[in-house]
């Protein structure tokens, strides 16, 4: 393998597929939520574009793979070689999910849900153009930036 070949992707089981549904439910809920009470403090296109943010930043809090859904249920947000995913890639792909989503006018959605009951990683469209899977948190591999402990020492010293 040449240094200019990525690294080939890791062979990783999908997530539990219930606990994934269940995830969903709960971004997707806070998500609403959230909608729902800038309704009655916003208008109507300024609460559409804050609901598409919020959906956009739901990684963000807790890090780049695992939102509030995500970490209630166990789960994680990886790349293509097991990793734990950055916060800004996370991003990226709920800003792909958006977009697909309000462009789509709600097909998109149906797809998603297909695809993660079928797919056999349960992979999203936007998992399938950012190279990212959601496992079970037992799977995933910590960044260096994650590793907490000492640094070590160069030469002993």
């Amino acid at each position: 393998m040449s240094y200019l070949e990525p690294p080939a992707p890791a062979d990783l089981p999908a997530a539990r597929r219930l606990r994934r549904l269940v995830a969903s439910a709960l971004d997707e809920g806070v998500w609403l939520g959230v909608t729902a009470v800038l309704g009655w403090v916003f208008g109507g296109g300024t609460v559409f574009a804050l609901g598409c943010l919020c959906a956009m930043l739901q990684d963000a809090p807790f890090g780049g793979g695992t939102s509030l859904g995500r970490r209630t249920t166990g789960q994680v947000l990886v790349d293509a070689q097991g990793r734990e995913c950055t916060v800004g890639r996370g991003i990226a792909r709920n800003a792909i999910r958006v977009a697909l989503w309000v462009g789509g006018c709600g097909l998109p959605i149906l797809a998603d849900l297909g695809l993660v009951l079928i797919h056999p990683r349960g992979r999203t469209l936007a998992d399938l153009i950012l190279g990212t899977q959601v496992v079970d948190r037992s799977w995933a591999v910590p960044r260096a930036d994650q590793i907490e402990g000492p640094t070590p020492r160069l030469l002993g010293g």
